[in-house]
């Protein structure tokens, strides 16, 4: 997980949204604060997203569908 902090994730949640920011940290039950966040909605035709910043956050390990690194 050391190898992952300051660097750019894109974390996928149960409700199609997803945020795209600096991985900062990660605990016991897999919640993950990032910042410098982007909300990504998918649009009515799934084929583009709504952005919009919404700084730092902590997004609940019970919610976490997939994470990439960018």
């Amino acid at each position: 997980v050391e190898k992952f902090v300051d660097r750019l994730v894109l974390v996928h949640i149960q409700d199609g949204r997803a945020f795209r920011g600096t991985f900062i940290c990660v605990d016991n039950d897999l919640n993950i604060i990032l910042v410098n966040t982007d909300e990504l909605t998918a649009s009515d035709d799934e084929k583009r997203y709504s952005e919009r910043n919404v700084g730092m956050v902590v997004v609940p390990g019970k919610h976490l569908v997939k994470i990439e690194v960018q």
